[in-house]
Parts: structure tokens; sequence; C-alpha cells
């Protein structure tokens, strides 16, 4: 078995547009007040007509406001461990800047 062979597939959530889940949770909240909606999750189903190419995107938002953080890491970013190693080298690279 070679190394190629033994690594891991990429974690779900490295094949999404950032850009586009941004935009999403940006335009959220302002749509939540203008609706007179108490919390985010129940507006996720006015947004999602609008979501176009970005289903998956979508997906990912409503997975990250809905679901408990295990089961999202588990989904999005292949466990909880992949999660949490993901999160310290974020937090590295943030402290060498």
């Amino acid at each position: 078995m070679t190394a190629t062979q033994r690594s891991t597939p990429e974690p779900a959530f490295m094949e999404l547009d950032f850009a586009a889940i941004g935009d999403m949770l940006v335009r959220l909240p302002a749509i939540s007040a203008m609706l007179r909606h108490t919390n985010l999750g129940s507006t996720l189903d006015y947004i999602s007509a609008e979501v176009g190419p970005h289903e998956r995107e979508m997906e990912f938002v409503r997975d990250v406001l809905t679901m408990k953080t295990a089961d999202v890491c588990e989904k999005w970013y292949g466990g909880r461990e992949h999660a949490a190693r993901l999160a310290g080298a974020l937090v590295d690279y943030a402290m060498a800047e």
C-alpha cells in the first residue's frame, strides 16, 4: 500500500465555496430581522430558494446552525479530532502573523 492509498480523503468542507457561505451568513440576520424571526434557524428556508448553484453551501450553513457540534465535525470535517487539529493549525497560523 502506498502513501497515497493510505491518505484519508479531504474533509467535505474543503469542497465548499467559502465566499458563498460568507454571503449567506451576512444576509441571514438581516432577512431574519425583516421577517421578525426570533432565531436564525427559522429563516433558513427563506434563503434556501435563493442559493442557486450553492446547495452544498446552504446545507453546510443549515447544519452548522441546527446540528450538534460532534455531528457537524463528523459530517463536514472528517471527525472531531481532525476538526480540532485544523483549529490548532489555524490558531498557530494566526499567531505567526
